[in-house]
């Protein structure tokens, strides 16, 4: 039976980073990264799986998280920097990297400014721009977590989520309640993520778009780009860009909405494995 995640920081410029580890003496390290507004604990149903045969590491990005939050900003460059320290920190050369959602544009610029560290990449619902109806979606997601100021406990909290996620398999409501918020001086458990991230849901994120365009044709990694059905993130029209701009892509279709790994975390996890596991040429 796989435990539970050890928990380690790694002090990057001054920046206090965060990540969880599952199977640290195991073959072949797997690095997963989390969207917007959400932190390593997501991944945890998952990563207890790949770690039954794999190494596993899942980070926090800067400003989620028990990750320290930074005046400097969330630009793209920052977040692959970040990660590059973490992974050297921890003495991983190379990786198999999936990303979902923000944590899949972390990856398409990771494996492109670094595409020797990068051995394969799962992208979970995401691309270099994000569709026309995402945008607004993102948007409201985000802002959720503003209009709110805190809960008075664990349970109130988990009623919001199951409320604004009525989708999600409850393992990961749960998850959401235990570890997406903190408690603040007042004893009311409010939001870690910093409010400054929701900029990157407009105009700060939209400019990063040409350059991801550009980083996708310099990954070398076979990619598996999955694409929730129901999803308004991730349309036909740019995942099959996307196709033609990777080396060597393919494109799975996931009955699901844009939270694959949270809504349909078997099928999800079938689809991962059957990647990670295909021999590379």
């Amino acid at each position: 039976m796989t435990e539970g995640p050890t928990s380690g920081f790694v002090d990057v410029d001054g920046l206090r980073l965060h990540h969880l580890e599952w199977s640290p003496d195991g073959p072949d390290p797997v690095v997963l990264v989390h969207g917007i507004n959400v932190q390593a604990h997501t991944w945890d149903p998952i990563a207890a799986e790949l770690a039954k045969t794999r190494r596993v590491v899942a980070v926090d990005l800067r400003g989620h998280g028990e990750s320290g939050w930074t005046l400097e900003g969330y630009g793209i460059d920052s977040f692959v920097h970040d990660l590059s320290a973490v992974l050297d920190s921890l003495g991983i050369e190379t990786v198999d990297l999936v990303g979902h959602s923000l944590g899949g544009r972390v990856t398409i610029a990771f494996a492109g400014e670094h595409p020797g560290r990068v051995t394969r990449m799962a992208l979970s619902d995401t691309g270099p721009e994000v569709a026309r109806g995402g945008g607004e979606f993102s948007r409201d997601i985000v802002s959720s977590t503003q209009d709110v100021r805190g809960f008075r406990d664990r349970a109130q909290a988990r009623a919001h989520y199951a409320k604004l996620h009525p989708e999600w398999q409850p393992v990961f409501l749960d998850l959401h309640a235990e570890h997406q918020l903190r408690q603040n001086w007042a004893g009311k458990l409010v939001f870690r993520s910093d409010p400054e991230l929701f900029w990157l849901t407009g105009s700060a994120g939209r400019r990063e778009n040409p350059y991801l365009w550009e980083m996708c044709t310099r990954v070398t990694a076979p990619v598996l780009v999955m694409r929730g059905t129901r999803s308004p993130f991730l349309d036909d029209d740019i995942a099959g860009r996307m196709i033609d701009a990777f080396p060597r892509a393919e494109l799975c279709r996931i009955e699901a909405g844009h939270y694959i790994p949270r809504e349909v975390p078997d099928e999800f996890t079938a689809a991962l494995l059957a990647f990670l596991q295909t021999p590379l040429p």
